[in-house]
């Protein structure tokens, strides 16, 4: 049995979180898998002492391999999208353009552990609409995404479960082990906010999180600024903004671009206090109890803050931050994540589900 695993993979920290998950639980069930390198993630070495994987680096091909990529990839039993907010206006489309060729060659798609964010474009909703009909697996990992889902097409049959990454943060949690940053520091992972607010309004608020990292540091909460890019596409120019605002304030800061999801894991989990820009940030901020606020960008970041009954995030395309503003959400949150852990764990019960009933049925999904 071959899988074709499709992501956000390589350059974002959630992401490939959620592609680890999938691929150890593809490899436990002696499931060949054919890895898509969509964005230069560097795949191919992250995975070269696995003999079951098979990485395609997409990103190189012409528009002809390309095609002959695709109508291969139809020949597997499933292309899957695992994880991420892929149906969106300013984002993702559901992987459209592939997954529509896909489908043409005759070939199945699906998708596990997703969610809807913004989306009202008539465009995007109507190949949403198409995806959904046409997918063969599909689960989401939000009661909001599940509704919007069947509003979008009651056609197909979804299945709900919690973000694949609990399962990934209940292995960390054990480990102690201390990054490379053992003095108190606050940690900024900053989300590049180009496609959501106007570049004055990013400043200002860049602007109004290194006040509250001068405040905190003349009152000796900290001795330093950590700034991580959780996404080494996007965030490393915010990173560069950050650095000259942080200068300009003479505050110590190291920038840690480290792009190992555990040790950037351990880097949060250690953080006295964390600027959080990204859900997955936000996630594991919240599981290992960090003081954190979030700054939301998309609906996806307050549906999990709505989920644990916890309001230290902010919305920075609807409000201004200013300094107190943060320094008030800021917050420390003891939430049992027992049942978020177990919900994560049926994203695996209705995979494992789906491929025995694939094995049973003897054909071609």
């Amino acid at each position: 049995m071959r899988i074709v695993l499709w992501g956000y993979y390589g350059t974002n920290y959630g992401d490939n979180i959620m592609m680890d998950t999938i691929v150890k639980f593809l490899i436990s069930n002696d499931v060949k898998i054919t890895l898509v390198d969509l964005f230069k993630g560097n795949l191919k070495e992250m995975y070269k002492d696995e003999p079951r994987i098979e990485v395609v680096e997409f990103y190189r091909l012409g528009k002809v391999k390309k095609l002959m990529a695709l109508r291969n990839f139809a020949k597997a039993e499933l292309n899957l999208w695992g994880g991420g907010t892929i149906f969106t206006d300013e984002d993702g489309d559901g992987n459209y353009s592939f997954f529509s060729l896909v489908k043409l060659f005759g070939g199945k798609i699906g998708y596990i552990g997703v969610g809807i964010g913004n989306l009202t474009k008539q465009e995007r909703v109507k190949r949403t609409r198409y995806l959904l009909n046409a997918s063969s697996f599909l689960v989401f990992r939000d009661s909001t995404s599940l509704s919007r889902a069947k509003a979008i097409s009651d056609k197909n049959t979804y299945h709900l479960a919690e973000d694949l990454s609990y399962l990934f943060f209940e292995t960390v949690a054990k480990d102690t082990e201390q990054p490379a940053h053992p003095e108190p520091y606050m940690l900024i992972t900053w989300r590049n906010l180009k496609r959501y607010v106007p570049a004055e309004r990013e400043q200002s608020s860049m602007k109004a999180v290194v006040a509250c990292a001068k405040h905190d540091l003349d009152n000796n909460i900290i001795q330093k600024v950590v700034l991580s890019p959780m996404d080494t596409r996007h965030d490393i120019e915010s990173c560069q903004m950050l650095m000259k605002l942080l200068d300009e304030e003479s505050i110590p800061y190291a920038y840690d671009d480290s792009t190992d999801f555990e040790y950037m894991t351990k880097l949060i989990k250690h953080a006295t206090i964390h600027y959080s820009g990204r859900l997955h940030g936000s996630v594991a901020s919240e599981y290992f109890g960090i003081n954190t606020v979030a700054m939301c960008y998309s609906p996806k970041m307050e549906y999990f803050y709505q989920s644990i009954k916890a309001d230290n995030y902010i919305n920075i395309t609807e409000e201004g931050m200013t300094p107190d503003a943060l320094m008030k959400k800021v917050g420390r949150n003891s939430i049992s994540f027992d049942e978020k852990i177990a919900s994560s764990y049926n994203n695996i019960t209705y995979f494992d589900n789906f491929l025995k009933q694939k094995i049973i049925g003897g054909q071609a999904i």
